[in-house]
């Protein structure tokens, strides 16, 4: 689908919904193509928390602190 600026204004819950289906939207300024709308791929996989964890931990693991401690190290 192609639209313009104005028309993007007035009937965005339509285009909305148009992106929402899997369509990509061409949006037009002054007669020239500016801007593109399109629906975002989901991600394929999430970490669950104990992966994510591991993951964090192993990619910083200086920085894997209790944050109970911090603060009574800081009073």
């Amino acid at each position: 689908m192609r639209t313009n600026v104005i028309d993007l204004a007035h009937d965005a819950e339509e285009i909305v919904a148009r992106v929402g289906s899997g369509e990509t939207v061409l949006v037009d300024r002054d007669g020239l193509p500016f801007a593109e709308i399109r629906p975002v791929t989901p991600p394929t996989h999430r970490l669950n928390s104990p992966e994510r964890q591991a993951l964090i931990k192993s990619l910083f693991p200086e920085m894997m602190l209790d944050s109970g401690r911090i603060l009574e190290e800081d009073r």
